[in-house]
């Protein structure tokens, strides 16, 4: 199979987008809140928000100890 390159205009079209979501959503705490509640509402059906416990779970990733793990049952 051949290998598919991207055009340059592409890339700079990439690294654009990558721009303009870093502005969106910035590498902070909130930022992350407000991008995962907004991919939850997008793309999960029904359109629901981000929950007390995600958001929770999320600053603990964000802002937690070097070695992180999240464990939790399913159901």
């Amino acid at each position: 199979m051949a290998k598919r390159y991207m055009s340059e205009e592409d890339q700079i079209a990439k690294w654009s987008e990558l721009r303009a979501i870093q502005e969106a959503f910035p590498y902070t705490e909130g930022g992350l809140l407000e991008f995962s509640n907004y991919v939850v509402h997008t793309l999960i059906r029904g359109k629901p928000t981000l929950n007390r416990v995600q958001a929770d779970i999320l600053r603990w990733l964000f802002g937690g100890t070097k070695y992180r793990a999240i464990m939790a049952q399913r159901g």
